[in-house]
């Protein structure tokens, strides 16, 4: 049976004929079965004009689910991504338009840009994935040895084997050796990394331990203003309360001990204030945050008694002479006692860096000084799930521990790095000039990161017409911007912005013609935006 095509299962004996020319074993009683077949089929395709229709009542709706998922929105940043989305259907579909495609100039996704992979990730990836490539003379003998090393700490030799709920022990052991360099000799404990899928995950997952009323109240978390948005959103969906703190946009986007202690007075009311959140380098503000300002906070956080969180996914990504990364662990330590001993969980991730793996991905928490119970107990809730996929392991390999001089790949993966590294800095320093230079307009020099967030002066008239349309000035602005030019920005309320105060996040990853495309387009726009509330 497995032969027929189900076009010959027709009630006709001429096609019954044909079934018995490509099989002579159909017997009589083969062609009773077809037939019945054929007719049960007739009956399943007439529409059943004498039943009553059904009503599915679902069980599972909006008003029935997560209460927490079911209060989540896209929010602003939501409303322009389906905009875009919209116009490239219309595009698509033959509409004219002035522009041929959507620039989505506020993604910093590296590779989607046309950024080129570093070489030897990708050489160590294709081999721990296909070990038959080993023995090619096309890959460099170090991509070979760090593959076999890999692969011999996996049982079966394969990156199919289930992982470890914590990651690899010898990837553990190798970004412990990279955070103990990188932290000019603060001790990085293997035992306290844990190993995620994403950096979603990882700060999804951290948060996660921080999901419970005392006293009645939820657990406040305190958000720098601006901040990237995946943090309100999982807040929300953990049902964790959201306390904002303003950075000092005129010192850098530094920090801003009033604005924390006026929002920590605040929420004593509706929270019990537990965690502090510091982004550095920033997203979207792209500021670096200088060792005094890591200080600061520290000592804020110790006199507070909070929870340190350190998202620190964009440390490689430092362009400024006069900017240097201090992660928040190794400042902690050198302070030394009562300091050191504080509780700290810090992010490192292949996702940004020169890496820009956002597909790869995989990320590593550091739990520092805290609680050896709790420890047990997060390991305990990890060992409950499937650890981190092998891939984003082999990519987290590759971060921690680079080609050094004495391997083949050195001198190509220096290159590499070097015109990753300068390009950035170049475009950062583009965005920067030309965005200053355009009247209306101010950005904080970006000194790291991958993005930059535009400040956009906007007239009385202007205002008043995003109020009645119910949108959020900032929001009008960029989506006239992208309906006049086909470019993607995301409005300053998806990450937060001062009061009577109006952003736009625009990202720098875009090949250098593409950004003074941006550039001109932005500056004849807003001008033309500008020039059309002052006639009113």
């Amino acid at each position: 049976m497995s032969k027929f095509k189900m076009s010959y299962f027709v009630s006709n004996n001429y096609q019954v004929m044909k079934l018995r020319m490509v099989c002579p074993l159909l017997s009589t009683k083969s062609e009773s079965l077809l037939w019945n077949f054929n007719i049960l089929r007739k009956q399943h395709n007439e529409p059943c004009r004498n039943k009553k229709k059904i009503c599915k009542i679902p069980i599972l709706t909006t008003d029935t689910m997560q209460e927490e998922i079911s209060k989540l929105g896209d929010g602003d940043r939501g409303n322009i991504m389906e905009q875009a989305k919209q116009i490239m259907k219309n595009i698509a579909k033959g509409k004219k338009t002035s522009f041929c495609s959507v620039i989505e100039a506020d993604n910093d996704d590296m590779h989607a840009a046309g950024t080129t992979p570093i070489t030897f990730l990708r050489q160590v990836l294709v081999l721990c994935m296909y070990p038959s490539l080993l023995e090619d003379s096309r890959f460099s003998e170090d991509a070979k040895c760090r593959a076999k090393c890999i692969l011999s700490s996996i049982k079966g030799s394969s990156l199919g084997t289930c992982p470890h709920h914590l990651g690899l022990p010898l990837i553990r052991e190798q970004i412990a050796e990279f955070i103990s360099k990188r932290d000019s000799g603060v001790k990085s404990d293997p035992n306290n990394l844990i190993l995620h899928n994403s950096t979603h995950d990882a700060i999804k997952n951290t948060l996660k331990l921080f999901a419970r009323t005392i006293e009645g109240k939820p657990t406040g978390v305190l958000l720098p203003i601006p901040h990237p948005p995946i943090y309100s959103a999982l807040l929300s969906e953990l049902g964790l309360y959201e306390l904002g703190y303003q950075l000092n946009e005129k010192k850098n986007w530094t920090f801003n001990k009033k604005q924390l202690e006026k929002s920590l007075a605040e929420a004593q009311c509706h929270s019990v204030p537990r965690v502090i959140v510091a982004v550095n380098p920033g997203n979207p503000t792209g500021q670096v945050f200088s060792r005094q300002n890591v200080t600061e906070i520290i000592k804020f956080a110790h006199k507070e008694k909070l929870f340190i969180l350190a998202d620190e996914i964009y440390q490689e990504n430092v362009y400024s002479e006069t900017s240097e990364f201090y992660s928040f662990k190794k400042v902690k330590h050198e302070l030394g006692p009562p300091f050191d001993k504080m509780e700290l969980a810090s992010f490192i991730s292949a996702s940004k860096g020169i890496y820009g793996e956002c597909g790869l991905s995989g990320c590593c928490v550091e739990f520092d000084e805290i609680d050896e119970c709790v420890r047990e107990q997060i390991k305990r809730s990890q060992s409950n799930l499937l650890g981190p996929n092998m891939v984003s392991q082999v990519v987290l390999s590759c971060m921690a521990q680079p080609p050094t001089e004495e391997n083949d790949s050195f001198e190509l993966y220096l290159r590499e790095k070097c015109c990753i590294l300068t390009g950035l800095m170049q475009k950062a320093k583009l965005v920067s000039d030309r965005l200053n230079a355009i009247p209306g307009i101010t950005i904080v020099p970006i000194e790291g990161g991958l993005s930059g967030y535009g400040k956009i002066e906007l007239p009385k008239l202007a205002i008043d017409d995003a109020n009645s349309k119910k949108l959020d000035p900032s929001e009008l602005w960029c989506k006239t911007m992208l309906e006049k030019t086909g470019i993607r920005f995301t409005p300053g309320t998806a990450f937060g912005q001062i009061p009577d105060s109006y952003y736009f996040k625009i990202s720098f990853v875009e090949p250098f013609e593409t950004l003074e495309n941006i550039m001109d387009a932005i500056k004849q726009n807003h001008l033309a935006f500008i020039k059309s509330f002052k006639k009113k």
